[in-house]
């Protein structure tokens, strides 16, 4: 795993940081078909038996994502914290079974589940009388998981 972040003051008030991660994973579980059948002929190198599944350490995944997050620090009864997240990740499906037996590089590609982009804001103010009120929001945009099939949200 690999992280660069650069931090700096804008002024006094305000801070900004920006961080690039990336983190290749291997050697997670996938099951493999020992005994496939021949797309041709339908025929299985050991006809005794139907698909026999291994378990390997063949699983990979690769993330990259770029975090940046503006900051003003509290004055003037106010503070905000905003982040944007763009995160991408590819993998070959770790824990489930090969699409194709003859040709395990064709799992690879999009990873399910993630969020590309995240924005994320919150921010207080202290009025007078020591009241305070604070706030937060979050707003994520799925990836889409068409690229293997299934179905889901538009990025």
């Amino acid at each position: 795993m690999y992280n660069l972040t650069f931090s700096s003051q804008i002024t006094p008030q305000f801070a900004i940081d920006v961080s690039g991660i990336y983190n290749f994973t291997q050697h997670d579980r996938k099951i493999q078909d020992i005994n496939p059948a021949d797309p041709l002929t339908g025929i299985r190198p050991n006809a005794n038996f139907g698909r026999v599944d291994q378990q390997q350490s063949t699983g990979s995944m690769e993330y990259r994502a770029l975090y940046v997050r503006l900051e003003k620090r509290f004055s003037h009864r106010t503070q905000l914290l905003a982040s944007y997240t763009y995160a991408h990740s590819d993998d070959n499906e770790p824990l489930v079974r090969y699409i194709d037996p003859f040709n395990p590089h064709d799992d690879w590609g999009p990873a399910d589940g993630e969020r590309h982009h995240t924005f994320v804001a919150s921010g207080s103010v202290l009025f007078a009388l020591r009241i305070h009120v604070g706030n937060g929001l979050v707003v994520g945009v799925p990836a889409s998981m068409e690229s293997r099939g299934r179905t889901g949200l538009e990025q």
